[in-house]
């Protein structure tokens, strides 16, 4: 999703990609890197899109606007938690109640700021869908930069920040003959806690996936952690499969008699390869090494 603020560390990443048919050209990549939490900083990086086209990568770098920025002007609301649920190893929903400025939640892939009283804040991705209930959901890692939310229970307070970015373009990009195919095949990519973000398109409905008639999106959701026990939304799979999801999770540590895909979610994209490049289109979230592999996949398709 479109970010207008960076920090410096780690990225993880957030792409949203449409192909073409034999030039195997990627018209838009709308990414962000969003990154882990390092624990001599204590806090999340994010980076700001890149476009790819045939031609050309541009990259549009705003360290220095967010470091000489900082969070001076990030005006700061306290909210109260509704919920702390526990979903896997490490792994927590938080639910909080953020009142009227839910309206202002548009597109998935829009993020806030969280902190707790003067602590460094980090960025988190909204996981729940946009509406206006004034409830947002989030998916809360345990590490040492997040302990202060992940320790939150029912009643407290937290200070977020307005929502900020634009969120993933899925309308303007998937939709209409802006690309001479209008998308036809949704391929979604997400490791870990980047599940977050794809959780909130598909439960969006904006991906208009159908498999009850003859014009519905086709979609493939590859799903990337250790092991089974750390599917945060792993409740959620069959209610996003009655949505016309085809969910593919691919652990790459399995325990037990795990028989499904074994790997990383790059390689099990491209043991599958993608069937009709010229109307499929692609949102990745997910670390570094899985993005830069990805592209690579789907600009050779």
């Amino acid at each position: 999703f479109l970010l207008n603020r960076f920090l410096k560390f780690k990225p993880k990443r957030f792409s949203v990609i449409k192909m073409t048919h034999t030039f195997t050209s990627i018209f838009f990549i709308f990414q962000v890197f969003c990154c882990k939490a390092m624990i001599s900083i204590g806090r999340r990086a994010i980076t700001s899109p890149n476009f790819l086209t045939k031609n050309a990568i541009n990259v549009f770098n705003r360290k220095n606007d967010f470091q000489m920025n900082g969070n001076d002007d990030v005006a700061w609301s306290k909210v109260k938690v509704v919920s702390s649920e526990e979903v896997g190893p490490s792994l927590k929903t938080v639910t909080i109640d953020v009142g009227e400025f839910s309206a202002n939640y548009m597109n998935p892939g829009q993020y806030v700021q969280m902190k707790m009283s003067d602590d460094k804040p980090g960025f988190y991705a909204i996981a729940s869908a946009p509406k206006s209930n004034g409830i947002f959901e989030f998916l809360i890692k345990g590490t040492e930069a997040n302990k202060p939310l992940f320790q939150v229970k029912s009643g407290d307070e937290v200070d977020i920040s307005s929502i900020m970015g634009k969120g993933f373009p899925i309308r303007e990009e998937f939709e209409g003959f802006k690309y001479d195919f209008p998308v036809q095949n949704i391929v979604l990519l997400a490791t870990g806690t980047g599940i977050a973000p794809i959780r909130a398109a598909i439960e969006s409905g904006m991906l208009e996936t159908d498999t009850t008639g003859p014009f519905g999106r086709s979609c493939t959701l590859y799903y990337g952690v250790e092991n089974e026990a750390k599917l945060a939304y792993k409740h959620k799979i069959d209610e996003w499969e009655g949505r016309g999801i085809t969910v593919v999770p691919v652990m790459s540590k399995p325990e037990g008699t795990w028989k499904g895909k074994i790997g990383y979610v790059q390689a099990a994209l491209g043991e599958d390869s993608i069937r009709v490049p010229r109307n499929t289109g692609c949102l990745i979230c997910g670390q570094k090494e899985m993005i830069s592999e990805a592209k690579s996949i789907l600009t050779n398709a």
